[in-house]
């Protein structure tokens, strides 16, 4: 009896301590213009704590372009490429691979990983999913693997076309009956 109390306890203890970590974007759905720039923040939250990793983004893009990424120096301090433009970057292809961050001091609970800064190219719908890098992988400061204790969370952008402003329509409707009086001066 005592020792199934005891495996119970045992259990419970370790079960309540692999909580899925989650990696986000710190707004799940944003609405631009097209040629708006504008940045997302990813974030990491519920972490016991993590040495560092790297992610995978995919976009649409014909929709969106990514200008720049920053990674948070105040809490991941050793990165490559000094924190702008990190990884792999393809926007024909909308890709944006192996992203790297690290840190000597270990990061726990919820922190911002990185900014990242995009021009609106298109009008529509793009969804941003991100995924754990297969070279820099999710590690505590032990070296552990976080593996399939990580859930990634989508975002989604919706770009609005710019309308065209109704000066621009009056301003046409003038030019075409400033047309038509000077034809009509003209046959007089």
């Amino acid at each position: 009896m005592i020792n199934k109390i005891i495996q119970t306890v045992l259990f419970l203890i370790v079960a309540g301590h692999v909580n899925a970590a989650t990696v986000s974007f710190s707004d799940s759905t944003s609405i631009v213009n097209q040629g708006d720039i504008f940045s997302l923040t990813v974030q990491g939250s519920g972490f016991d704590t993590i040495s560092g990793g790297g992610l995978n983004l995919s976009f649409d893009a014909s929709i969106l372009q990514v200008n720049s990424v920053t990674i948070n120096q105040t809490v991941f301090e050793f990165y490559i490429g000094g924190g702008t433009e990190e990884g792999i970057l393809d926007n024909s292809f909308g890709q944006l691979l192996n992203t790297s961050f690290n840190s000597f001091f270990g990061a726990t609970g919820d922190f911002d990983i990185m900014d990242i800064s995009f021009t609106a190219i298109g009008s529509g719908v793009s969804n941003l999913n991100l995924s754990e890098s297969q070279l820099w992988v999710f590690a505590d400061e032990f070296g552990g693997y976080y593996g399939d204790q990580l859930i990634f969370e989508t975002a989604t952008v919706n770009v609005s076309a710019v309308p065209v402003p109704a000066a621009v329509w009056l301003f046409g409707s003038g030019l075409i009956g400033l047309a038509g009086f000077t034809r009509r001066r003209s046959k007089i």
